[in-house]
């Protein structure tokens, strides 16, 4: 509904605006401008079943953004989780419990198709709050 799409729209805003007024966006256009950058790159890795050895899975995921900077590649990935903590450290750490291992998976995944990554990041969109993994 309208409502709802307001409610959301209101809820993300200053998320938004503060990704934009952000000096990363800056590498980010010129990466999109010269070609480098990709969103919703479908990517697959394998994951061992047990610990650090013996079969593998195949695990399928969708990087969010990956964007060239001059150290090298940046993976993004935006989050809109709700999170108990009530200072940035507090959800930076709830955030990393959650989510680190994916974008440690999509960079190590990277890694071995040749792309040297230099950062991960997660974005809590909620928050307006980058997050280095």
């Amino acid at each position: 509904s309208d409502d709802n799409a307001r409610e959301v729209a209101g809820e993300f805003k200053n998320g938004i605006l503060a990704f934009c007024n952000n000096l990363r966006c800056e590498d980010l256009i010129k990466s999109f401008a010269d070609g480098t950058a990709r969103s919703e790159k479908p990517i697959v890795f394998g994951v061992y079943t047990e610990g650090n050895k013996g079969d593998t899975a195949l695990v399928q995921g969708i990087i969010d953004l990956i964007y060239k900077t001059d150290e090298g590649y940046t993976i993004l990935d935006f989050k809109t989780d709700r999170l108990r903590g009530a200072t940035p450290e507090e959800r930076a750490k709830e955030a990393l419990e959650r989510h680190a291992f994916q974008l440690n998976s999509y960079a190590a995944a990277c890694e071995e198709d040749g792309l040297t990554v230099c950062h991960t990041l997660l974005y809590l969109v909620r928050y307006g709050e980058f997050v280095e993994v």
